[in-house]
């Protein structure tokens, strides 16, 4: 999870500059990724 919360805190600062496109799209994918992750990891955590 740390890659995924490193990885959405550059998209903010991309988001924030003037001259950088627009990373709405990618943070919404982020999201996704994000829950996919938590998912895989619960899961991962359970079947110990």
């Amino acid at each position: 999870m740390k890659e995924v919360e490193e990885t959405e805190y550059w998209l903010e600062l991309c988001q924030a500059a003037k001259n950088y496109p627009d990373t709405l799209s990618l943070q919404e994918k982020l999201k996704s990724i994000q829950l996919i992750i938590a998912k895989i990891i619960t899961t991962s955590k359970k079947n110990l």
